[in-house]
C-alpha cells in the first residue's frame, strides 16, 4: 500500500524541513508501506520554493509544485490531489502543528467501514481568534452543509483514494476541500490526535480570508443562500406591492376628515387678478368656513383660463374637490 502526503506550503521555509524530516522518520517505521510527499508552494514572498527544490534533491519521494501566484490553501491542496498516486491520501499543514508522529492514527483508522478520518484535537494550540473562527465555522457548516454537529473538520485528515478522485472532478476556481469531502461520502469519523504549538510565525488566515472562505463554501455547496435570497426578494416585492396599493387607495379614497362634509356651497365673486392674489388667503379661509372645512385643511389652488376671466377653484390635498370658486379678471 502506498501513502500520499499533500502539504500546502506558505511562509514555511523555517518549518517545512522539520516536518518532512519527521515524516520520513515515521514512514521508515513501516517499511512495508511506500510513500510520497507532495509539497505545493503557494507562492509566498520568501524562499519556500528554494527549500522544496533542495528537499526534492535529497529525497526522490518528495515532489514539488509551484504556483505562479498565491491561490490559497484549498487550491494548493487540490493541485496536490491531482498528482497523488497513493491508495490513502493524507493532508496536513506545513507549520508543525500537525505532528507527523500521529499520522498512523489517521491511516490505521481508514478501513472497510471508514472512508475519511479527521483529526480531533482535545487541546487546540491555535490563537483565540483562530479558535473562535473554528467554532463559528463548525456551527455554520453544520447548518449550511448538513455536517454532523459532532464531526470536527481539521486540516489534518486521511482519505481513501476514491474520495480524492471524486473531489478532483471539481473544476471550480474557488474549491472548498471539506465541502467536496462531505459530498463524496458519509462514512467519516474523528480520531483524537495531539496538536502542537505553532513553531514559528502566525496563521496566514485573517478575518477577511475566513469570511471569503465561508462565503465560498456556502454559495458553492448549499442551496440555503439561494433560498434566503429568494425569500428576501419575494418579501421585498410583496412589501412594495402592498405599499403601492395603499398609496393608490389613499389617492382615490376620501380621507376620514372629508367623508361627512356638508354639501359644498358655491361662492363666487369678481375682482381683478391683482386683488385676488392679494386677498387669496382670506378667500381660502372664507371658503373653508362656508363649507365646514377645518382651518388646517391643506388646499391647492387650481387656475383655469377662460379667455379674459380666470376661474380660481380649490382642491384638497387628498383630492377632495372644493367647488367654491372666484372669478378674477387680469388688468390690461
Amino acid at each position: 500500500m502506498k501513502i500520499s502526503v499533500v502539504i500546502p506550503c506558505y511562509h514555511s521555509r523555517r518549518t517545512l524541513g522539520g516536518v518532512t524530516a519527521d515524516l520520513e522518520r515515521m514512514m521508515a517505521t513501516r517499511p512495508e508501506l511506500d510513500y510520497e510527499i507532495i509539497l505545493v508552494n503557494d507562492n509566498p514572498p520568501d524562499e519556500t520554493w528554494d527549500l522544496i527544490q533542495r528537499l526534492r534533491e535529497e529525497n526522490p519521494r518528495i515532489h514539488g509544485i509551484c504556483f505562479s501566484r498565491n491561490f490559497g490553501q484549498h487550491s494548493a491542496l487540490m493541485a496536490g490531489y491531482r498528482q497523488v498516486t497513493g491508495d490513502i491520501v493524507v493532508s496536513m499543514d506545513d507549520d508543525g502543528q500537525n505532528p507527523p508522529s500521529e499520522i498512523f492514527r489517521l491511516i490505521d483508522a481508514v478501513d472497510s467501514r471508514t472512508d475519511i478520518v479527521y483529526a480531533d484535537y482535545p487541546r487546540k494550540q491555535h490563537s483565540r481568534f483562530r479558535n473562535l473562527g473554528s467554532r463559528l465555522s463548525n456551527r455554520m457548516f453544520s447548518w449550511m452543509l448538513g455536517k454532523p454537529r459532532e464531526l470536527y473538520l481539521a486540516s489534518y485528515w486521511a482519505a481513501k483514494r476514491f474520495v480524492i478522485d471524486e473531489m478532483i472532478r471539481c473544476e471550480s476556481p474557488f474549491p472548498y476541500v471539506d465541502g467536496l469531502a462531505l459530498q463524496s461520502t458519509t462514512r467519516i469519523i474523528n480520531v483524537p490526535v495531539d496538536h502542537l504549538p505553532r513553531a514559528e510565525g502566525e496563521s496566514g488566515y485573517t478575518m477577511f480570508s475566513l469570511l471569503r472562505l465561508w462565503l465560498n463554501a456556502f454559495t458553492s455547496f448549499s442551496v440555503k443562500p439561494l433560498r434566503i435570497a429568494t425569500v428576501a426578494g419575494s418579501g421585498t416585492a410583496l412589501a412594495g406591492l402592498v405599499v403601492g396599493l395603499v398609496l393608490v387607495l389613499l389617492f382615490f379614497h376620501d380621507s376620514p376628515e372629508s367623508k361627512d362634509l356638508p354639501p359644498i356651497e358655491v361662492l363666487s365673486g369678481e375682482m381683478s387678478q391683482e386683488e385676488f392674489d392679494k386677498n387669496e388667503k382670506a378667500i381660502m379661509t372664507q371658503l373653508k368656513d362656508m363649507n365646514g372645512l377645518p382651518a388646517n385643511a391643506d388646499m391647492r389652488r387650481e387656475t383655469l383660463n377662460g379667455g379674459a376671466i380666470y376661474v380660481n377653484s380649490y382642491t384638497r390635498s387628498d383630492r377632495t374637490d372644493v367647488k367654491g370658486y372666484y372669478c378674477s379678471r387680469p388688468k390690461f
